[in-house]
């Protein structure tokens, strides 16, 4: 079973970084491109708008996991966080380079984001793989 916590974490803030993306200004600005700023809006707004539909999503199947078989729900959620995992890699480097060739200035914001949303899904699958060594563990008592 994966960790909730982490889980709904990782939704909102999904939701949360795509919204900032669709108000670029509010806490992550790109004006440390200088006279290219605003060629990366249609990238970014489309970045956004995948991430606030998959964090969504990922909340979405929290809510339903009453209802739905575990085995199911597990699958979508592995899934989801997956998806997510993949479409923070880009973001994350990219902030990276921009902080390590221009430096910190109006950079740090959106690599934090980023770097915090990657966490959550690792610690999410790291707690999810113990819980399914625990599980097997638990299985070979009883049958053994």
């Amino acid at each position: 079973m994966l960790t909730r916590a982490s889980i709904l974490t990782v939704g909102i803030l999904s939701v949360f970084a795509g919204i900032l993306y669709h108000a670029s200004g509010m806490l992550i600005n790109f004006s440390f491109l200088g006279i290219e700023a605003g060629s990366e809006r249609e990238t970014v707004y489309f970045w956004g708008k995948c991430s606030i539909a998959l964090g969504v999503t990922l909340l979405a199947a929290m809510a339903l996991r009453p209802k739905m078989k575990e085995a199911v729900n597990d699958a979508m959620l592995v899934a989801l966080l997956a998806l997510l995992f993949v479409i923070q890699v880009p973001p994350l480097f990219l902030w990276l380079l921009f902080m390590t060739v221009g430096g910190p200035e109006g950079t740090w914001q959106g690599l934090l984001l980023h770097a915090a949303i990657t966490a959550f899904i690792c610690a999410a699958f790291v707690t999810a793989r113990r819980g399914l060594a625990g599980a097997a563990n638990l299985k070979n008592r009883t049958s053994g």
